[in-house]
């Protein structure tokens, strides 16, 4: 795997059996996900992507910011649009909040219950975001509520939505 004029991932120097997964979001814009890695699992040449923009509806009720892919993807199958910067550490810009503004009644964050999280949703709380959590006692994130117990996700999704109207 080249990324920025650097080789990153060569087969022939590397574990032969290693899971190595590219997502590509147009252009010359890719992230590389490493599952069986515990660190530097993933690299991406593009911090201001925002994964599951594309997808948006141009206009809503109200949108998620949260902070991976896969809880855009297990969002989505309740029919919540949903947003996730490259990496939770990533900072969703003013401009990016503006224009959910100007097209989502309401927009809100799902974060994990980690510190990492934690700052984020005051971040975002600071620029005018609801910030929400997994329920103390539950998965660390929404994408593993769904793995877990999809009926709980469910009913979770009825409740984070009851609290919007």
């Amino acid at each position: 795997v080249w990324l920025n004029d650097s080789l990153y991932y060569n087969r022939d120097f590397t574990k032969m059996n290693e899971v190595v997964f590219a997502y590509r979001f147009g252009g010359y814009d890719y992230k590389i996900y490493f599952p069986q890695r515990s660190e530097k699992r993933f690299l991406h040449n593009n911090p201001d992507i925002l994964q599951g923009w594309s997808q948006l509806p141009p206009r809503g009720d109200f949108v998620f910011i949260t902070k991976a892919m896969k809880d855009v993807i297990c969002l989505r199958m309740f029919d919540i649009p949903a947003i996730a910067p490259m990496a939770e550490t990533s900072v969703v810009t003013d401009s990016v909040l503006e224009i959910l503004k100007e097209n989502f009644n309401k927009v809100y964050a799902l974060y994990d219950r980690d510190k990492v999280g934690k700052i984020a949703l005051l971040n975002l709380r600071k620029r005018g975001v609801t910030p929400l959590m997994m329920p103390v006692g539950t998965t660390k994130d929404f994408a593993d509520m769904c793995k877990k117990d999809l009926a709980y996700a469910k009913n979770l999704v009825k409740q984070f939505i009851q609290t919007i109207y």
